[in-house]
């Protein structure tokens, strides 16, 4: 697994930035690694005609930054860490973070997530999924409320897969992760259970959906099975709507993070990055550790 030495945390005056900002600095403390705290100016979040635009409006938001580094250094402790501070403008807060990330060769990203639905959160909280869609490094996300069971470190790693080749690259991914904690590694397979028809018109049968569950329980005995490390394993095969699976799965097995893969450019991998990575982020208080396929070392 590649070591992290450069870890970025945007910030922006959040409960749910916040938690990140928490995250951050242990995250850096414990890999040794240079700490950016990076907020967005959003060009468009000013009246480009009013006097709030103008010159001083921008040197009083760059104290009120320095001043919110100030209090969260002294809140969390600088602990030896080297901290860069960093204001930038942009046309949105996802393009100045993963700018910035690529231009500072970022090893990963610590951001927060509101958990909103509807309105409020495509307004408020699409930021992260645009930034995990267009980053080139991985990026964890924190929700300001998280598991109450939560450990120092993430011991207990919960990897969704679809049985493809590339989460199986994934699956090993996250047991050299499990191993190098000393931890476990919980594997799930979802059946979709929404109606599949045919080329006749018919649904799936019950046979069908049985027949599912056994081949895909047998293909993840192998895959945990397969040389490598030695870390305690579970697997799960569950039938229902993948998020939701998901989701109840990590509640139930107290996850310490959710590992799921993902395409920097834009692309979707299977169901993940699509519509379930981003309904999980909603769904469950747990952290997810978003990676780029071509991260996938092991």
């Amino acid at each position: 697994m590649s070591s992290i030495k450069q870890v970025l945390c945007p910030v922006d005056f959040s409960e749910a930035g916040e938690a990140a900002i928490s995250e951050a600095f242990a995250c850096a403390h414990r890999q040794d690694a240079v700490l950016h705290l990076l907020h967005v100016d959003v060009l468009y979040d000013h009246d480009p005609y009013g006097a709030k635009h103008l010159q001083p409006e921008d040197l009083e938001i760059s104290e009120r930054t320095n001043t919110y580094y100030d209090e969260i250094i002294a809140r969390f402790g600088s602990r030896g860490i080297n901290i860069v501070r960093a204001e930038v403008r942009a046309i949105a807060a996802a393009t100045g973070i993963c700018t910035y990330a690529e231009e500072h060769k970022i090893d990963l990203i610590v951001t927060g997530s509101h958990g909103r639905r509807g309105v409020k959160h495509w307004l408020l909280g699409s930021v992260t999924e645009e930034t995990i869609r267009n980053t080139p490094c991985p990026v964890l996300t924190v929700r300001a409320q998280r598991p109450e069971h939560r450990r120092g470190l993430y011991q207990r790693i919960l990897v969704p897969t679809d049985l493809s080749e590339v989460a199986d690259r994934t699956v090993r991914y996250a047991r050299q992760a499990a191993a190098n904690a000393d931890g476990e590694l919980l594997v799930l397979h979802v059946v979709n259970r929404a109606p599949i028809h045919d080329v006749y018109g018919w649904p799936q049968s019950s046979e069908w959906l049985q027949q599912a569950l056994s081949t895909s329980e047998a293909r993840l005995k192998r895959l945990t099975a397969e040389k490598g490390p030695t870390v305690k394993s579970q697997i799960k095969v569950a039938m229902g709507t993948p998020h939701q699976e998901i989701a109840a799965w990590a509640k139930e097995a107290e996850a310490d993070i959710i590992l799921m893969p993902h395409h920097s450019n834009n692309q979707i991998v299977d169901y993940f990055i699509g519509s379930t990575t981003e309904r999980v982020l909603r769904e469950t208080a747990c952290p997810i550790f978003t990676i780029p396929v071509d991260r996938l070392h092991y």
